[in-house]
């Protein structure tokens, strides 16, 4: 490739590899993403401080920055994404697909060669390509404006949507197709403001039997590889104001996964060194992920610790030339990973104290404890009654009832958190009855203590809680806390369900103290105006991360807490449709 005669200020590569019993993947096309760069070192704009986030689905970086002088600084700047993808070369034609096993992607190609893949060609899982047409784009570089760029797609034929979108590993004419997505640049705002890309640059270079790579004897991709790559310049400036601080948001989908037989593994990496072209070092820089991360080439160690995901924390940073993260992890079907918007265990939080309530409902009630599948029906029966102390009690199936008249708008519910933490999650309405699987019916059988009773009719006749203003001892709102009319009771000990629990959608970073959660609005109940919140929970967290916090917040351009924030939300809600839950729901509770 011909390198550009740029300073890089990000480079993120998103590289991965596969592993599997032998050793085949799907897709062989590497990707590259996250470079913005500039034409020579800046000794005007300070990067202060610093924010990652990086899984194997997309990354996002956010910079504060400082423009140090008295002028206007204008930046011209490009995001490029690399791609690259090996060949082989039999009798004159370049074979894309290389490998027994390889989907190559037949709309990077067509980028490559500036033109629609004709009907031969675009079957790429059993065709070639003639040599001098690849060859001839060794060390090209084309530009054009991002509109017509944008209709060279539509020419090409990419789709706007993913087939693993639909369940589809690969088209029609077993070739691999990346999304729209892919090919369109990242997310750029200034300030808040987005920021235009101006121009495209392609680029490409081919490189014809650079080297061999032997592996095993049984392996069938010993030989010599040729490599095409694709770099695509996305051109955009930044303006930053006269000694003011400046905020930048990068954002991208990661399209670069390899697939396995047997599940899916990342390996990525992230070049800092760049971040040491700015002017001076970078006071703090924070990565988040939910991988496993190492320091390439560089001296300082950075502090670690875990709350959700993983943190590391650079202080006073001054990258040093080629340094770089290496971020490593894989993911097997689909209940890999960390699932916290179930709580396992659902022993007491000790933590939470101090519960009370503006009112509550008077009397008691039986319901259905399914802790254990072989206890007989009678001894499955418990008693409640409707206190705030049952929303924090460790038990699903009962929770707080308001005691005042009407709907309850405006009642609260008290508590001190001694402990950091994320949240709230909580059950939504009064479950009482919860099912064992999919196929148990409706009502219960004869010889159950609630013979014949309806067992989502608690859930359905009392109100459910629209939305709740999360308020702090002094009254201020912090948050308002949004939640799904959603039955949580299926099959809660079955492990494959059990994340099916939580209806809260925006849980929020909560430093300990004191907190009140406030009926703001309600989904009606058919038969009581009752307001019933069930059990409630919190994911504790260290107090390194909240000192993080807070010190950021008291600089001039604060940026940790929203990303950390919206990480958190996105691993422990964002991965499941409260859709699909909804569908569920229907079959049982209103057929």
């Amino acid at each position: 490739m011909k390198k550009p005669v740029f300073i890089f200020l990000i480079m993120t590569a998103a590289l991965v590899s596969v592993f599997a019993d032998d050793g085949g993947s799907y897709h062989p096309e590497d990707w590259t993403y996250g470079n913005i760069y500039v034409k020579e070192p800046n000794d005007k704009i300070a990067l202060e401080n610093e924010i990652l986030y990086f899984n194997n689905d997309n990354a996002l970086a956010v910079f504060a920055f400082r423009n140090t002088v008295p002028q206007p600084v204008k930046v011209p700047c490009a995001f490029p994404v690399v791609i690259e993808t090996k060949f082989k070369i039999e009798n004159g034609m370049a074979c894309p697909n290389y490998s027994w096993n390889s989907r190559p992607d037949r709309h990077l190609w067509s980028i490559a060669l500036n033109k629609p893949l004709s009907e031969t060609e675009d079957k790429l899982w059993e065709q070639t390509i003639p040599l001098s047409d690849i060859a001839g784009r060794d060390k090209k570089l084309r530009v054009s404006t991002y509109s017509e760029y944008l209709v060279e797609l539509e020419t090409y034929g990419i789709p706007t949507a993913s087939l693993y979108d639909s369940g589809s590993l690969y088209g029609e004419n077993g070739t691999l197709t990346c999304y729209r997505s892919a090919y369109e640049s990242c997310s750029i705002f200034l300030d808040g403001k987005p920021v235009p890309v101006l121009n495209v640059g392609i680029e490409t270079t081919v490189q014809i039997n650079p080297r061999s790579e032997i592996k095993t004897d049984d392996d069938r991709d010993n030989g010599e590889y040729s490599y095409l790559t694709i770099v695509l310049h996305f051109y955009h400036e930044l303006d930053f104001k006269p000694s003011k601080p400046a905020k930048v948001e990068i954002s991208y989908a990661v399209a670069s996964t390899k697939r396995s037989y047997h599940g899916s593994a990342y390996e990525s990496c992230y070049d800092i060194s760049t971040g040491g072209t700015w002017k001076g070092a970078i006071r703090k820089l924070l990565v988040m992920t939910d991988m496993n991360m190492k320091v390439i080439n560089g001296s300082t160690k950075p502090k670690t610790f875990t709350d959700i995901l993983h943190f590391h924390l650079f202080e006073n940073y001054k990258p040093a030339q080629g340094e770089y993260f290496m971020f490593s992890g894989a993911s097997y079907g689909d209940d890999a990973g960390y699932r916290p918007v179930f709580k396992d265990d659902f022993e007491k939080q000790d933590f939470v104290t101090g519960i009370s309530a503006s009112s509550y409902l008077k009397g008691t009630y039986r319901y259905y404890e399914m802790e254990n599948n072989w206890y007989p029906e009678e001894k499955k029966v418990k008693v409640s009654d409707y206190a705030p102390e049952t929303s924090f009690d460790a038990d699903l199936y009962n929770g707080w009832v308001e005691g005042k008249k009407g709907d309850g708008i405006g009642e609260w519910i008290s508590f001190t958190l001694t402990k950091n933490a994320f949240g709230p999650f909580a059950v939504n309405g009064l479950t009482r009855f919860p099912f064992y699987s999919d196929n148990q019916t409706n009502r219960f059988d004869a010889d159950s203590p609630f013979s014949g009773t309806d067992r989502t009719s608690a859930w359905r006749e009392n109100n459910r809680i629209q939305s709740m203003l999360l308020k702090t001892a002094a009254g201020t709102v912090k948050a308002k806390i949004e939640l799904e009319d959603v039955y949580s009771g299926f099959g809660v000990y079955d492990g494959s369900v059990k994340e099916h629990l939580n209806a809260v959608k925006n849980p929020c970073l909560l430093e300990k103290g004191a907190y009140r959660l406030e009926i703001a609005d309600v989904f009606k109940g058919s038969k009581y105006d009752d307001t019933v919140l069930g059990e409630v929970w919190f994911i504790p967290l260290s107090d390194e991360l909240f000192t993080l916090i807070r010190e950021d917040e008291k600089s001039a351009l604060p940026i940790f807490r929203a990303p950390i924030q919206s990480a958190f939300t996105e691993r422990t809600v964002d991965h499941y449709s409260f859709k699909e839950r909804k569908e569920r729901m229907q079959k049982y509770l209103w057929e």
